[in-house]
């Protein structure tokens, strides 16, 4: 009788240590989706800012063809990151964005070739990098 017993407790324990490694592997299996996620996020508000960015720089070239050509890079700090934007002269009338945004460690890229015209800006070319 103490043998069946034995046996059963030695079951009971090997059934206990399985589930303890199935619930343990789920666990950090939703630990990795949260990270995932937390990256993706940071990556996408980066992009965002980029983006911003970008356009204010556009904006203020259509307002002063000479933006940023003497101060390059520009660094703008802002409540929820940073961007590092670079303009440079292609031309007379072209030039070339490069646009760095950064939230934590987080960075986006986009470059921009621009022509301007009177009284607007025609975007040629956009890359959009990670």
């Amino acid at each position: 009788m103490k043998q069946k017993g034995f046996i059963a407790l030695i079951t009971v324990i090997i059934l206990s240590a399985a589930l303890l490694a199935v619930g343990m592997s789920s666990s950090f299996s939703g630990l990795a989706q949260i990270t995932s996620s937390y990256q993706f996020s940071r990556g996408e508000e980066a992009r965002v800012l980029a983006e911003g960015c970008l356009e204010v720089t556009l904006s203020n070239i259509k307002n002063d063809s000479n933006y940023g050509l003497l101060i390059s890079p520009i660094n703008l700090s802002l409540p929820t990151g940073s961007c590092i934007i670079n303009v440079t002269s292609q031309g007379a009338t072209l030039r070339k964005i490069t646009v760095v945004g950064n939230v934590d460690e987080y960075f986006r890229y986009f470059s921009a070739n621009v022509s301007i015209l009177p009284n607007q800006i025609l975007l040629t070319a956009l890359t959009d990098g990670e």
